[in-house]
C-alpha cells in the first residue's frame, strides 16, 4: 500500500487528502493515534495506512475489536501473553476502543503508563464521542487523553460525494476482475441516484452495492430500477399534502399529514415527532 497512490480505498476529494497528508505526517512519529468517524468510513483502512508508511512497516500490524467479547476474555487476550506482547515492535490496532468496560480501562491506563512494559505502537478507532462519554463519565478521561495524542477524524460519505462516483468506479472495476465478470456500467441517473443516497454505511455500504451490482449485472448497464431498494427509496417524491385552511377556532388535523409522511414518505417516525 505505500506504494499504491493514497486515495485509492478512501477517495480523493480535498477532504480526504487533507486526512491522508495528516496520517503521512504522523506516521513517522511513534505518538498513539485516535481515528474518529463513522461505522464503515475506513478506519481500519487509514490505520493500515499509517502502519505500512510508518518505520514499524516491517512486521504486520495486529487488531483487535473491543465490543462483543467478554471483559474478562479481552484482558486475557489483550495483556499477559497476549497481543501487547504479540504486537512488540509492530503496531495495535484497537478497534472500538469505546466499548471497553470500567476493567479493561484501569488495566489499559496502567499498562500505558508503564512505558518500558513493551514495544507497541496503539492505534485506536471509534465511532463514538469518547470526549463526550468521558465527561459523563462512560470513558476514563486519562485514558482518552492517552489514547488521543494525534486525533485524525475521517468524513462521513455523504460529506464528501464528489468520492462517490470515484469509488464506485474503483470498486466496480476490481470486483469486476477478481470475480472475472465482464465490467458493467452505470447510466448517468443511476449515478446520480447514488450520489443523491445517504449512504448511512459509508464505504463498506458503497463496496457492498458494488459487489451485488458487479455479480447481478456483469456486463450490462445499470439504470435507476436496477439499484437496491434503499437507494430506491430515497428517490421516490414524497405525495403533496395540503393543509386545510386555518381558521381561528379550527385546529389543523396535524396527526394525518405525519401519518403520510412516515407510511408514504421517507420521514421516520422519530424525524416527524
Amino acid at each position: 500500500m505505500v506504494n499504491r497512490p493514497p486515495y485509492t480505498l478512501l477517495g480523493q476529494c480535498g477532504a480526504i487528502v487533507d486526512v491522508l497528508n495528516e496520517a503521512r505526517f504522523v506516521s513517522g512519529t511513534d505518538c498513539r493515534v485516535l481515528l474518529t468517524g463513522e461505522s464503515g468510513v475506513g478506519k481500519t483502512l487509514l490505520a493500515q495506512f499509517i502502519h505500512e508508511n510508518s518505520p514499524r512497516r516491517q512486521r504486520k500490524m495486529l487488531s483487535r475489536s473491543c465490543a462483543g467479547a467478554t471483559q474478562s476474555r479481552l484482558e486475557t487476550e489483550l495483556f499477559g501473553a497476549g497481543l501487547f506482547e504479540r504486537a512488540h515492535g509492530s503496531t495495535l490496532l484497537l478497534v472500538d476502543v469505546g466499548e471497553m468496560g470500567p476493567r479493561i480501562q484501569a488495566r489499559m491506563r496502567r499498562f500505558l503508563e508503564d512505558t518500558d512494559a513493551t514495544d507497541v505502537r496503539i492505534i485506536s478507532a471509534t465511532n463514538r464521542d469518547l470526549q463526550r462519554r468521558s465527561w459523563e463519565p462512560a470513558f476514563s478521561v486519562d485514558l482518552y487523553y492517552r489514547l488521543n495524542v494525534a486525533h485524525l477524524q475521517i468524513p462521513a460519505l455523504r460529506e464528501r460525494r464528489e468520492d462517490i462516483s470515484y469509488l464506485m468506479g474503483y470498486y466496480l472495476t476490481m470486483l469486476s476482475a477478481q470475480f472475472q465478470l465482464p465490467l458493467c456500467e452505470l447510466e448517468p441517473a443511476a449515478l446520480s441516484a447514488l450520489e443523491a443516497y445517504r449512504w448511512p454505511g459509508n464505504i463498506r455500504e458503497l463496496r457492498e452495492i458494488a459487489q451485488l451490482l458487479a455479480r447481478t449485472h456483469a456486463g450490462r448497464v445499470i439504470g435507476v430500477k436496477q439499484l437496491p431498494e434503499m437507494v430506491l427509496a430515497e428517490q421516490r417524491v414524497t405525495p403533496s399534502i395540503e393543509l386545510a385552511p386555518v381558521r381561528s377556532s379550527v385546529a389543523v388535523p396535524v396527526p394525518p399529514v405525519y401519518y403520510q409522511l412516515v407510511t408514504r414518505g421517507p420521514e421516520s417516525f422519530w424525524t416527524s415527532v
